[in-house]
């Protein structure tokens, strides 16, 4: 349905937003709920430094309330 190399792709297919090859998560799936959201801090494949952006949970509240 979604071509590889796509942002969609990545996102229904939970691949590394750059490259579309490495896993996004670290565990596929999985019992526990934290470890369900676990992901790499650096990609195996592009070796991609990912992380949440800083003020994600200070702008989720502010528009929550």
């Amino acid at each position: 349905m979604f071509k590889k190399g796509t942002k969609l792709y990545s996102i229904f297919r939970a691949k590394c937003p750059r490259c579309h090859e490495g896993e996004f998560y670290k565990n596929k799936f999985n019992y526990r709920p934290s470890k369900v959201t676990e992901i790499y801090s650096h990609f195996p494949n592009c070796n991609l430094k990912y992380m949440m952006e800083p003020s994600f949970f200070f702008g989720a509240m502010y528009v929550n309330y």
